[in-house]
Order: structure tokens, then C-alpha cells, then sequence
């Protein structure tokens, strides 16, 4: 048994105060207070969680407690606090300064090596809390953690509580007075008892496929390509490996077993097996699906398959003609040359709010901003550019799992998921929901095999699928590169008739990190949207195989294990994109293709 307790903190804050913006909000001024992506002026709860270590350290703590109630800094090394942004109580006073820059503002003078004043260098700041008369500004937010017992809930909650009342001061300008820390004070909102059942009931309806769906209110860091070496974009959907390893991690918190975020639920973590015993001998065969951002809770997105095309201001797929040729005496247009209002509306994607936020590391000599380490990252809000709210759908798959055990893996999964409360690399608070039934798609799917044996098969997230030594062998050979992968993994009963498709390269950390013994060499990936046509040379065991890769995704060939893998490893281990991690998801003749393909009389005559 352990306890999942969450407190509210409130921070008396004495005016004036600023905690500075990216960029200032409005032109005269050089810094604004800082805002979240609804308008809000709000403290970053790294700021607070980096005052708190501050405080921990001079109160000389354990170095053992800080790191393990605020984390080591290196990756993977997580603590077990989880702090919310902080907002204001005063509700009023909010929604005046929410999209509102405040009417008063406050100047700052630089002193130059001289000691006097640089006329040159002054500072205007947004005024939004000012000083004078005692005023006091209450902010509040949340803190959450899980602790063995009672006793230890309470030991937490007391060094926690000396920690903010040692912070002197907080935000900008402290030096000078601003963001006087006057009171700190918390309250439990809520004890979760995580009271493991003894035996967990069978399912009244055993299923082998879930819904998964996923909400919150925070903004999401989800990660993706990073420009340069301090900037790094977010993906708008969720890694089904993201949401596996919040998965691990959670139960790992749970039950108390050290380095959560470390710790892989297998046959050597002992507590895990103890706990559930299933899902720990089958956690690396259950595949998790990427989560798509959508409007609608019951309907997931689909791909746009790169053959879709444009042509006469009209949506067409030429994924059914065997040359190129003009459409309507006009060349269609990929979607590698469309503009923002090229794309189709009907595939059900949420077109999410993103915003970046630049930060810094914290010279510990100096306590100020150190200038060589600004890093900056974007986020993903819980919100379309309309304002409306998103959620993200995936799935859970059971296919994998011996049949004879679903039953029980399935009751297992329905304890555990709800205890997936954080995600991503900003660990925002979400809820996820497990539905007995899969989410609808929004594009349906015809036969597996149309009327001529043909399969038109579209990736819906990346695939390894081409050995990049072949590829650099024979770079201008993709033909018989794909070729050859079809006719490998279907045993022969499906040839590639032509393809649509594009590659990337994944790696930096994501190599080094289980590689550094090998030439660094990037992951080669076939990219979602990628299209493949393919014949049926056995119909039988066509249909058979189109089965199988819908329900649990591409295989991955022999060179891919060989490669990456290590004996007596499991291979997502090294290579993270793997079926199970929601790779690989495949949509077969999408009946999209069947209505938008080019008409008859277009491919005989180009009228």
C-alpha cells in the first residue's frame, strides 16, 4: 500500500513583482509578466522547482532526499514531486491582466563599469503587480506525490513547507527587491490510497482491443526535431512509447521502486511481478498506438496518404494510376508543395495552439541566468486554434498476447492505467481513459483486397521498413528496396506494384544513448503518410498477412534486430520504434482513395 497525495501551496507574494516573458507583449516595453497560452500571468513550475532545490540546499539536505524528491537533472533521473504552474488566487484581478498588459509601468537604470548611471540603458517592465502599501498578491498551485505510508507523507510534507518558507524571493529583479516571498502555506486537497486488489476479477467482456483516450489542461512538451542545438519543436500527437513509458513509470512510483523512470517493468522487477503479475510478463508485447489530436472524442484522425494530390482546386488520389499524367490538362500537386490552405478538412486532425518558451540554467555562483545555456521549447496546447478543446486517441492492442491470458492482462491494465497521471518531458498532468470499445476512424476501409487483388496500403506513423546500408548501396533504387521488403515479410503473396513515400532520419541522443560503442548512424524511417500498392500473388495468404499488419502494425525484418539489438535484450531496448511502441500502424484502402481516385475518362484522356 502506498498514498498518492496531492497539496495546494499558496505563496504570498509582496509586489513588486515580475516574472519575465519570453519577448515583451507590446511594443515600449522590454519585459512583460510572463503568460500562459490562455492569457494568464502565471509562475512556471520550473521556476518554482528550481527555487525549491536552491532551498533544500541551503537548509542542508540530504543530497539522497533532494535528488529524490526533485530529481538528479541527468535523464531518466526523475523525482517523485510533480509541481503544477502556479496562478493567482485573485480571480478578478486574473481576468484583468489575462490578454490585458497592465496600464502602469515600472523603469530600471543599468550602471555601467563605472559605477554610474548608463544613460543608454534603460529598463521599462509592465507594472502588472506593483508595490507600496503591503500589497500582497496570493498565488497558488499544486504539489504531487506518492509516499510509502503516512509517515513518510508527512515527513514530505514538512520539509516541503520549509522549503518555500526559505525562499527569499521570487521571479526578476530579486536583487533589487521584486517577488518578496512573505508567507507560503499548504493544504491537502486529495489522498489517494493505492491499495493493490489481492486477485483481480476476470472481465465480464473479455476484449482484445481498447480505446485509449488522453486529456489535460496543461500545455504538452512532446518533443520532435531540434533545430540547431537549443531548440526543440513538438510533435502534435503522443508516442504510443511516451504514453508506455508514463505507464511504467507510474506503476513504478506506485510501488515504490527506486529510479521509476529507469526501471523497466519485466520479470526482474520484483515489485511489478508481485503487483500484476500479467502485464509484467507481457508489458513489452502490449502495443500502444501513437494518441492523435482530435475535436471529437469518439473519432481518431487518419494519415493524409502522400497520394493525395491537388489539381484544378480539387482533392484527387493517383495512388490507382500506373503513370504520371496530367489531371484535367493540369500537373497535380504533392502534398511537399502545399500551402496552409491546401489541405483536405475531412481526416479529422486537430490543428493544435503551439507556443515556445525560451529558458535558462541558473548559475549557482552567481544565481543569475547563465548566458551560455538558453535553451528553447515549444508546447502544445489542449486547444485548437479555434479554442476549442482537444484530446488525443490511440489504442491498446492485445493481439500479441497469448489468448488464453487477455482476460486477466485486461484487468490488470484497467488498475494501472488510471495511475498514468503525468506525461511528457514537462510531466503535465493528464487523465487517461481506458473505453472498452476502439475509437472510430475517421476515414473507413474497404475490402483488404479490391476487386483486382489490389492492396493500397498507407503508413499512419513511422516505419522502419529500409536497411540504410542498402540504401546508401543503391540510393536510386527505392523500387526494388520496397520491393523486396514486401515480398520478404508476406512470404511471397505480396508484390509492390508502385509507391508514394518519404524518408527521414531519427537519432542524436536516441542513438548514442544504448549505441556508444558503434559509429554513430542515424535511424532511417519511412514516414507516415507513405503509400504502397501492392498485388496479391496469393490472395489467401494476402489476406492473412493485411490482417495481421492492420491489427499489430509492419514487422520489422531480421538486419533490424541484428543491428540494434543485443542478446538477451528485448529490441525496443535500443531501437524505440518497434510495433509495440505504436510504429508501423497501417490503414488499408481507404475508401478516401476509392472515391477522390482520378476518374476513368481522366487516366484514358486527360479531358
Amino acid at each position: 500500500m502506498s498514498i498518492q497525495q496531492t497539496l495546494t501551496i499558496k505563496l504570498g507574494i509582496a509586489g513588486p513583482f515580475i516574472c519575465g516573458a519570453i519577448a515583451p507583449a507590446s511594443w515600449g516595453l522590454d519585459a512583460s509578466f510572463d503568460r500562459n497560452y490562455e492569457g494568464k500571468p502565471y509562475i512556471d513550475r520550473s521556476h518554482i522547482k528550481g527555487k525549491l532545490r536552491e532551498s533544500f540546499v541551503e537548509l542542508d539536505t540530504p543530497d539522497h532526499l533532494i535528488f529524490d524528491w526533485l530529481g538528479k537533472g541527468g535523464e531518466l533521473e526523475n523525482g517523485r514531486l510533480f509541481f503544477s504552474d502556479f496562478f493567482l488566487e485573485d480571480a478578478a484581478l486574473e481576468r484583468t491582466l489575462t490578454n490585458t498588459i497592465a496600464n502602469t509601468k515600472q523603469t530600471r537604470i543599468r550602471m555601467n563599469d563605472k559605477g554610474v548611471v548608463d544613460p543608454t540603458a534603460m529598463l521599462v517592465m509592465e507594472n502588472a503587480f506593483p508595490g507600496g502599501a503591503g500589497k500582497i498578491y496570493s498565488w497558488q498551485g499544486i504539489v504531487t506525490f506518492v509516499a510509502k505510508d503516512t509517515i513518510e507523507a508527512e515527513k514530505i510534507r514538512n520539509e516541503l513547507l520549509l522549503g518555500f518558507k526559505w525562499i527569499n524571493a521570487l521571479g526578476a529583479e530579486k536583487g533589487v527587491g521584486f517577488g518578496r516571498l512573505v508567507s507560503a502555506e499548504y493544504s491537502k486537497i486529495k489522498d489517494v490510497t493505492i491499495n493493490l486488489p489481492g486477485s483481480y476479477p476476470l472481465p465480464q467482456q473479455p476484449v482484445s482491443r481498447f480505446g485509449l483516450i488522453v486529456k489535460t489542461n496543461d500545455p504538452l512538451l512532446l518533443g520532435d526535431v531540434k533545430i540547431k542545438a537549443n531548440y526543440q519543436e513538438s510533435r502534435d500527437y503522443i508516442y504510443g512509447s511516451a504514453i508506455k513509458g508514463a505507464l511504467a513509470q507510474a506503476i513504478n512510483t506506485a510501488l515504490g521502486v527506486a529510479r521509476p523512470a529507469a526501471t523497466a517493468i519485466d520479470s526482474v522487477n520484483r515489485a511489478a511481478v508481485a503487483a500484476f503479475p500479467k502485464l509484467t510478463q507481457y508489458f513489452s508485447r502490449i502495443r500502444f498506438t501513437h494518441a492523435f489530436p482530435s475535436i471529437d472524442e469518439t473519432t481518431r484522425p487518419t494519415i493524409i496518404p502522400f497520394s493525395a494530390v491537388r489539381a484544378d482546386n480539387e482533392h484527387y488520389d493517383v495512388a490507382n494510376l500506373t503513370d504520371p499524367q496530367p489531371i484535367k490538362g493540369k500537373s497535380p500537386i504533392f502534398q511537399t508543395d502545399w500551402k496552409a490552405g491546401d489541405y483536405p478538412s475531412d481526416f479529422g486532425w486537430a490543428s493544435a495552439m503551439k507556443f515556445a518558451k525560451t529558458r535558462t540554467a541558473i548559475d549557482p555562483v552567481l544565481r543569475r541566468a547563465d548566458d551560455g545555456n538558453m535553451f528553447t521549447y515549444q508546447y502544445v496546447c489542449p486547444r485548437d486554434e479555434g479554442g476549442e478543446p482537444i484530446v488525443w486517441l490511440g489504442e491498446i492492442v492485445l493481439d500479441a498476447v497469448d489468448k488464453a491470458d487477455q482476460p486477466a492482462l485486461q484487468s490488470e491494465l484497467s488498475v494501472a492505467l488510471p495511475m498514468l497521471t503525468r506525461l511528457g518531458k514537462r510531466a503535465s498532468l493528464v487523465e487517461v481513459e481506458m473505453q472498452p470499445v476502439p475509437p472510430k476512424y475517421n476515414q473507413q476501409e474497404a475490402d483488404l483486397l479490391d476487386g483486382q487483388e489490389v492492396a493500397i496500403v498507407s503508413l499512419q506513423t513511422d516505419a522502419i521498413i529500409l536497411d540504410p546500408d542498402l540504401m546508401r548501396a543503391k540510393p536510386t533504387e527505392l523500387q526494388s528496396l520496397y520491393q523486396a521488403y514486401w515480398l520478404d515479410v508476406s512470404d511471397g503473396s505480396l508484390k509492390l506494384e508502385r509507391f508514394f513515400a518519404s524518408q527521414k532520419m531519427l537519432g542524436g541522443y536516441l542513438y548514442r544513448r544504448k549505441h556508444d560503442n558503434k559509429p554513430y548512424f542515424p535511424f532511417v524511417l519511412t514516414q507516415a503518410g507513405s503509400v504502397f500498392v501492392l498485388k496479391a500473388n496469393d490472395s489467401g495468404k494476402a489476406r492473412d498477412y493485411l490482417k495481421k499488419i492492420r491489427s499489430q502494425g509492419l514487422d520489422l525484418q531480421e538486419w533490424v534486430a541484428n543491428r540494434y539489438g543485443q542478446p538477451g535484450e528485448t529490441l525496443w531496448v535500443r531501437c524505440p520504434f518497434v510495433p509495440e511502441n505504436g510504429f508501423g500502424e497501417v490503414r488499408i484502402n481507404l475508401e478516401w482513395q476509392n472515391k477522390h481516385a482520378v476518374p476513368k475518362r481522366e487516366v484514358a484522356g486527360n479531358e
